[in-house]
């Protein structure tokens, strides 16, 4: 498994809800303003930050561990 995700981004399918392929691992759907409404935007930033941590940036300990192990 490579520690890049192998997302092709593209604004205006997210724009419209389209979701991301992360590899072959995980569809990943854009939080819609009704989702983001009902949890709040502080807990959902909070969330967020928790899927998009680069665990190398946390500690040196951790740069031969993936994004996907990290947050399992």
């Amino acid at each position: 498994m490579s520690a890049t995700p192998s997302i092709n981004f593209d604004p205006l399918q997210a724009m419209y809800g389209a979701p991301y392929i992360y590899e072959d691992i995980c569809m990943i759907f854009p939080a819609t303003l009704g989702d983001i409404a009902q949890i709040g935007i502080d807990e959902f930033y909070r969330l967020l930050q928790h899927i998009t941590l680069h665990p190398p940036a946390l500690s040196a300990d951790l740069k031969k561990v993936t994004a996907y192990e990290f947050f399992l």
